[in-house]
């Protein structure tokens, strides 16, 4: 299918304003995906063509193109242009999603899938190292998720990321990282039961705490704190597991000024989106945020040691 798509030059010098341009172009194209203005298996503009058009670099639209790959929304196809890839809204199930099942809903995801089987079945040697076990993943791993998370917010590409394997494996890894045997740790009432068994690996003792509507009860934790050493607090704030409960922020910040008071550091399993959101009201001068799997051990092994915040995300929990 040829291209058709003009692209829309005030929304492209509203974006700017607010982004580098390769991002802004980079949003018009979604923003024309999303609205129906490119459909799937359309071509893109011949990039020259589309430098020349909004008066940017070659490079800048290379950029674009290449973000919009990575975030599974076009295809590039050599000698034959870039080619939208993205069927469906997200926001539309494929057919009925049985959630007992603890099964994912199909929402395009597969497309995606097929898309990233199909490169890699053509490049042997990204085969080869996708089946042999990277500790810290690819380089091309380690750049996808950099400028994933940069999009997002995060201030990560000048850190190396620690991948582990699974949620699981990364609760242990950071308890193991910043506690020992006999060390106190809270947690919510009811929460994710792999803590559980992690804490008894490790021999913790764990503490646990009621979760009121707005978030975990402070005043349990004061009292614990003024009874004994407390080391870490595991939460998990924008959906609790399982009751569904969404810490409020005055909630968020309280606990905050505890862990700074008593010097605990705060365990955060939570959804990427919603850290970006609660780090605006979590960042000051004094208070580092470590994001785990992306900075935790810089943080823990600095002589200054003070509470930090670790992020807990697992991928699995949002493909695609």
């Amino acid at each position: 299918m040829n291209t058709i798509y003009k692209p829309d030059h005030t929304l492209f010098s509203s974006l700017c304003k607010t982004q580098p341009k390769y991002r802004a172009l980079a949003a018009l194209i979604e923003h024309a995906i999303d609205n129906k203005m490119l459909g799937f298996e359309q071509k893109l503009p011949a990039q020259r063509l589309l430098a020349d058009s909004l008066s940017v670099t070659h490079g800048t639209v290379t950029r674009a193109y290449a973000l919009l790959e990575q975030r599974g929304l076009v295809t590039a196809k050599l000698g034959a242009g870039t080619f939208v890839s993205k069927v469906i809204e997200l926001s539309h199930f494929e057919g009925d999603t049985d959630f007992a099942s603890s099964m994912q809903p199909m929402m395009g995801q597969q497309h995606v899938m097929t898309n990233a089987l199909q490169s890699l079945s053509k490049d042997q040697s990204a085969l080869t190292d996708v089946m042999i076990y990277k500790l810290n993943g690819l380089t091309s791993h380690q750049y996808f998720f950099k400028q994933w998370l940069a999009d997002k917010g995060f201030d990560c590409l000048n850190h190396p990321l620690i991948f582990t394997q699974g949620a699981q494996q990364g609760i242990f890894t950071t308890l193991a990282t910043l506690c020992e045997s006999g060390d106190t740790v809270i947690a919510e009432s009811m929460c994710y039961p792999g803590f559980y068994h992690a804490c008894h690996s490790l021999k913790l003792s764990l503490a646990q705490v009621n979760v009121h509507s707005d978030g975990i009860d402070l005043a349990q934790i004061e009292a614990l704190c003024k009874s004994r050493t407390i080391k870490a607090v595991y939460i998990t704030p924008n959906c609790q597991n399982p009751t569904n409960i969404c810490y409020s922020s005055n909630n968020l910040n309280a606990l905050l000024a505890l862990s700074r008071r008593y010097n605990f550091s705060l365990l955060k399993m939570t959804s990427i989106t919603v850290c970006q959101s609660i780090g605006d009201y979590h960042c000051g001068n004094k208070h580092r945020i470590g994001f785990f799997i992306f900075q935790a051990f810089q943080n823990i092994l600095q002589a200054d040691y003070e509470p930090v915040t670790y992020y807990l995300h697992d991928f699995g929990s949002n493909q695609f």
